[in-house]
């Protein structure tokens, strides 16, 4: 079976209910962004612990060598809370509110999400921001 992927709208759609079926299982909050007639766009918003943000994009209208490259970018963590740069990943070193990661094709994206969604759902993914103690 073919790897799911942007190009097709029925593949779009299939990939934004797993990536919120994985998330309901950690817990997530989640909206779902349908397609819009003509867009060729489907969106999934996810907000966690410590204001967390975090949006997937499945967008057929991309180019072919981006079509199916997932940029993630982790974001809104409040003050006085960071990201945990050991744990969590590319994490902004300045400030640790913000972190991005890179996957490549569904199969990966769902791998990053699911590491990710761990240590968010255990609460290593945090720390308090002037120290290094782990933010439950």
């Amino acid at each position: 079976m073919p790897e799911l992927t942007a190009r097709r709208k029925a593949d779009r759609a299939a990939m934004a209910l797993q990536v919120a079926d994985l998330a309901a299982e950690y817990q997530l909050d989640i909206w779902l962004r349908p397609e819009q007639p003509g867009t060729r766009r489907v969106g999934v918003d996810l907000a966690g612990p410590h204001g967390l943000r975090l949006t997937v994009d499945f967008d057929g209208s991309r180019r072919a060598l981006a079509l199916d490259v997932y940029v993630l970018n982790w974001h809104g963590v409040e003050e006085g809370t960071r990201l945990h740069w050991g744990v969590f990943g590319h994490v902004n070193e300045a400030y640790g509110h913000k972190a991005t990661d890179v996957a490549h094709g569904f199969d990966q994206l769902l791998r990053t999400l699911r590491d990710r969604f761990k240590v968010i759902a255990d609460g290593s993914a945090f720390i308090t921001s002037g120290g290094s103690g782990a933010v439950g």
